[in-house]
């Protein structure tokens, strides 16, 4: 796992962005409507607020920017040099003050402005100040307009670097360009590095990973470096450098024997000899490659010489060819084999190595005398070591420990197949190819020797048994005590009775169509009832028609005046009296209804009428501006007012 993760850096923005996001915050996060009439502690709360909520803002996303990017006196060196290397120490620190500087600078000038705010004694003086207090917090933006820029750059930058973990174990490979670099890489790791003809193909830093005796470990290829002093290497050499020095691992030095990179075995020998004070403490492995070009016996004596002076200087010496992949097998298992072993001496060799060391301790006594002192045991064991005891045990783990032994005995040679399988012949199974099956002692999780008893028909028909003559027994004492007396029984028809009828009362009060009682459950039908009241001499007929204009009566009583229907079993006195209201207010109670207590309040209809014309206009000035209700105070913006208020004139019009 890597220890640093740069990916996850906020994006930087630009001051222009960084005003735009904090003002039309304030803007939309805070009130915007204030007249002259409020009382000037509350004008003063109003702007104060602004000014506060603008601060802040501006306070927090510069924070987030100085928490995220990371400090170098907390990085590993190797993270350190190479962020020296790609950005320059310096500026990068100096970015991050002038940031740091400038978010003091915002709070400072949104605590003294609010103090202001206090002592203001007008509208005016309030606006002007919380003007005052945003201009000059833009104006400490405007000036980090550079600083945001480099930091947002040196942040893609990072997100692109590889994840190199500094602590563990790095095979790093290093020599001049063109000499083989990225192809070993590519053979050794699933990493898929760029590799042409011609030198500095590889501008960075790249990583991929192997495996070896079951743990992972980084290999590192790094751009081609060239002999000349320090400070005339390239930002592309000294990334190289910087890995070299800093990263615990073994180094794998490439040599291009055939000399087709574009330069000589000297060369290459004169920059191991002047890369050799960055290997110290390290295994270096010297790998010679090419060699399908280039034999190692068809080189000059020269050659041969300063390969030999080299191979003195490394830990180790391979040779390499992409052609041959078998190769790259062997120098992969030997440097990873290598350099665990020098790792484990550098854990026993520090200080720490003596402290573990030092807790371990082996004592040795020393003999006291010649004279015999042999082992003295209790009576009772020496009885229980001659005597044998057999232990108690069930039919069927006699059953497996005569077979275990019987399949030792087998395995002798002491008896035969057939003698060993006698017994098998028994078996009642559904296939006879299974008795001679070899029989698990766990099958499931559970032990077979469990569940195997000679005994267990016998026990379950006892069980069975005893279970009949428990159900024999509880039914004849559920029987006997079950029997009610005569009295008993009436009653319980009774309270069966009541029941039913309840039932029946409790769904019918409730009306619903789904639980009516029909006409039937009710004791008597509609035709006997009929017949009982032609009977005692009433007219049915009447009573019918009545029960039929009480349910229309909830419908509409205007509608059939208006058209002229005749109310049945009416007085003709009444229903023209009827008419007449009905038609001389027909237009009005068509149009607006009667609410609940609008009777008692406005009780002529002329007042009724009008209060639902002024209703039904107020709702529809609500509609018209989009109000779901009088208490509805939204107030959508739809265009930033610091940007469209003031005089348009020649210019610009970015007002704020």
């Amino acid at each position: 796992m890597p220890l640093y993760t740069f990916k996850k850096i906020t994006p930087v923005p630009t001051s222009n962005e960084l005003q735009d996001i904090v003002l039309s915050g304030t803007n939309k996060h805070t009130p915007t409507v204030v007249h002259k009439q409020y009382a000037i502690h509350r004008i003063r709360a109003f702007y104060m607020r602004k000014v506060k909520y603008c601060s802040q803002s501006y306070h927090d996303k510069l924070a987030l920017i100085l928490e995220e990017f990371p400090l170098l006196d907390d990085l590993h060196p190797f993270y350190g040099d190479l962020l020296n290397v790609l950005y320059d120490r310096d500026h990068y620190k100096l970015a991050l003050a002038q940031l740091s500087i400038a978010k003091k600078l915002v709070d400072s000038i949104g605590t003294e402005y609010c103090k202001y705010l206090k002592y203001a004694d007008s509208l005016y003086r309030c606006k002007q100040l919380k003007r005052a207090a945003l201009g000059r917090m833009t104006s400490v933006i405007k000036q980090q307009s550079a600083s945001l820029a480099y930091l947002e750059q040196v942040r893609q930058h990072l997100g692109r670097l590889p994840s190199i973990d500094p602590v563990s174990k790095s095979l790093i490979l290093a020599g001049f360009p063109n000499v083989g670099k990225s192809s070993l890489m590519n053979v050794i790791t699933n990493a898929n590095v760029d590799t042409q003809p011609y030198p500095f193909t590889t501008k960075s830093l790249f990583i991929g990973h192997t495996d070896f005796n079951y743990t992972q470990w980084q290999v590192i290829d790094t751009p081609g470096i060239l002999d000349h002093p320090l400070e005339e290497r390239n930002v592309i050499e000294m990334q190289s450098i910087t890995a070299l020095a800093h990263l615990p691992s073994c180094v794998l030095y490439l040599m291009d024997v055939s000399g087709s990179c574009g330069y000589t075995i000297q060369q290459q020998a004169q920059l191991f000899k002047t890369m050799r004070p960055l290997f110290s403490q390290k295994p270096v492995v010297l790998v010679l490659n090419k060699i399908d070009i280039c034999p190692m016996n068809q080189l000059e004596e020269e050659e041969r010489k300063i390969i030999e002076e080299i191979k003195g200087m490394s830990t180790l010496c391979c040779e390499c060819s992409c052609y041959k992949p078998e190769l790259y097998g062997e120098l992969k298992t030997k440097a990873c084999g290598l350099l665990k072993e020098t790792v484990t001496q550098d854990r026993f060799s520090g200080k720490k190595g003596e402290l573990l060391l030092n807790k371990l301790r082996v004592t040795m006594p020393k003999k006291r005398d010649d004279i015999a002192r042999p082992a003295v045991a209790a009576p009772v064991i020496k009885e229980m070591e001659t005597d044998e005891i057999e232990p108690e045990m069930t039919q069927c783990q006699k059953e497996l420990i005569k077979y275990q032994h019987d399949f030792e005995a087998y395995e002798r040679g002491e008896i035969p197949w057939s003698e060993y399988m006698k017994e098998r012949e028994k078996y009642i199974l559904d296939n006879d190819e299974w008795r001679y099956d070899v029989i698990p002692e766990i099958v499931d999780g559970m032990n077979i020797a469990d569940y195997v008893d000679p005994d267990i028909e016998k026990k379950l028909e006892e069980l069975e048994k005893e279970e009949q003559e428990q159900l024999l027994t509880a039914t004849m004492e559920f029987d006997d005590s079950m029997k009610l007396s005569e009295e008993d029984q009436k009653l319980y028809e009774e309270i069966v009775e009541a029941q039913g009828v309840l039932k029946a009362v409790s769904k019918a009060k409730k009306g619903n169509e789904n639980n009516r009682i029909e006409n039937m459950t009710r004791g008597r039908s509609r035709n006997e009832l009929q017949e009982h009241l032609e009977d005692l001499g009433i007219d049915t007929e009447t009573a019918h028609q009545t029960s039929k204009l009480a349910k229309s009566k909830s419908r509409s009583r205007t509608k059939s005046v208006k058209r002229g229907r005749d109310i049945p079993f009416m007085e003709e006195e009444e229903t023209n009296d009827k008419r007449g209201r009905s038609n001389s207010r027909k237009r009005s109670r068509s149009n607006s209804l009667i609410r609940k207590g609008e009777e008692h309040s406005m009780p002529r209809q002329e007042m009724r009428d009008k209060a639902e014309r002024l209703r039904r206009k107020a709702i529809d000035a609500l509609h018209r501006q989009s109000r779901t209700g009088e208490s509805d105070r939204k107030h959508d913006i739809e265009r930033p007012k610091w940007l469209l208020a003031g005089k348009r004139t020649a210019g610009t019009h970015d007002w704020r």
